[in-house]
């Protein structure tokens, strides 16, 4: 069996595994061939960087060759601020509440009784503080401290993420007892195209749905058709499609993502390399096929 069959029947579990141990690999590998792997296990097809094909392909293409300053701050939960404020979209920002270089600086005597505290430039960073009375303020540290030693984008091999320049921020508590519901759009080249939902997401569960741009169930995504649930449209769709223009316009892909909560719509983030830019992994192949004949890929830049 040659390598490259044997690379395409690596199981999913592996293929995992593989994106987790991204350090070294990406390392030794150069990036090229860390992806070239990845996208062959997941669509079967040789990565083309020459002219790639397909959601995944493009992403992957994307993530080597587009780097503007604007991708970056707009990954930057800091500066995506900043970036809203220019678009006159100041309703969609999160308070901020602080921003700081390092644990040490945070003075959490000034801090409200509740919050969030965040690292600006990974996924998952996030501590949520309910009850300051009760929160670890050393382990607290400890963990900031842990999360800012880590080069996001060396650990995924998402590019990007290794240009933002680290620091702790803290937000406004957006919720009180039930998490805020959380919307996201993929957008091509400043249009909006469905409607992705996380009707349950632990840590344990991830149900993923997909819904059209009027809130019809689409079916996009493998294995959703075991997900049967009633979801309402929300007040706040028309709302959201047209932010999600206006924010997406000076990109060939991003995802945009919301929060909706007491009727007020946030700004959740911006996704450049959803599911470390392997698609085919989540949607079915059609779907990847049709969303890369959406991604008009521009000329490079920044790499």
């Amino acid at each position: 069996m040659g390598f490259s069959q044997t690379i395409k029947k690596i199981p999913h579990v592996i293929a995992f595994q593989l994106r987790k141990l991204g350090y070294p690999i990406a390392h030794a590998l150069n990036g090229f061939g860390f992806d070239s792997i990845r996208c062959r296990q997941a669509t079967g097809k040789r990565m083309n960087w020459r002219n790639p094909e397909g959601i995944t392909q493009k992403l992957l293409w994307l993530n080597r060759y587009w780097q503007p300053q604007v991708k970056i701050d707009c990954t930057d939960k800091y500066k995506v601020k900043g970036y809203l404020e220019e678009c006159g979209l100041n309703e969609l920002i999160v308070p901020l509440l602080g921003v700081w270089a390092t644990p040490d600086e945070i003075d959490f005597d000034k801090l409200p009784k509740q919050f969030v505290l965040k690292t600006n430039h990974g996924c998952g960073t996030n501590i949520i503080c309910t009850d300051k009375d009760s929160l670890d303020i050393e382990a607290t540290k400890a963990q900031l401290r842990s999360w800012l030693a880590i080069d996001y984008g060396k650990k995924y091999n998402e590019r990007h993420y290794s240009k933002i320049k680290r620091c702790i921020i803290a937000e406004v508590l957006l919720h009180t007892g039930e998490f805020p519901v959380d919307y996201k759009i993929h957008c091509f080249n400043g249009e909006p195209y469905c409607f992705l939902f996380y009707p349950k997401h632990t840590d344990k569960t991830c149900e993923r749905i997909s819904f059209s741009l009027d809130w019809q169930r689409r079916y996009y995504i493998k294995g959703e058709e075991k997900y049967q649930y009633d979801i309402p449209c929300p007040k706040n769709l028309e709302k959201m499609l047209d932010y999600a223009r206006i924010l997406s316009k000076p990109f060939p892909y991003v995802r945009v993502d919301f929060y909706e909560s007491n009727g007020k719509l946030f700004l959740g983030e911006f996704t450049f390399t959803p599911f470390s830019n392997v698609m085919d992994y989540i949607y079915k192949p059609e779907v990847c096929k049709e969303m890369g004949e959406k991604l008009v890929l521009p000329p490079k830049k920044g790499e």
